[in-house]
């Protein structure tokens, strides 16, 4: 059975013909040298770019985001919130995306 979903060869660990089977140093050093990691990363090649998967808009200004804070003083802004909030003023203009008929 290969548990690496055609990643990786499986190795052979027991053979029913053979109850003193083991595979021997050539095998293992063979097997283990094969990075799946690697080998995926490379057939996934579409996703090797950079991916951000936070998502900010003006849309969340008409969120009660204030209501996230926490009474001893920190935050609990998830990165969505707490990015959104760091970005530079007129990106978060609310009036703007409204007019513009996107709500």
């Amino acid at each position: 059975m290969d548990w690496f979903y055609g990643l990786k060869d499986a190795l052979l660990l027991r053979d029913g013909s053979d109850p003193l089977y083991a595979p021997d140093e050539q095998q293992w050093s063979e097997w283990a040298n094969v990075d799946r990691s690697a080998v995926q990363d490379q057939g996934l090649s579409v996703l090797s770019v950079d991916f951000d998967p936070v998502v900010v808009g003006p849309w969340m200004d008409l969120w009660d985001i204030d209501s996230q804070d926490d009474p001893l003083g920190g935050s609990l802004h998830n990165p969505h919130t707490a990015r959104y909030l760091a970005s530079p003023a007129d990106r978060r203009d609310v009036q703007a995306y409204v007019a513009a008929d996107n709500w």
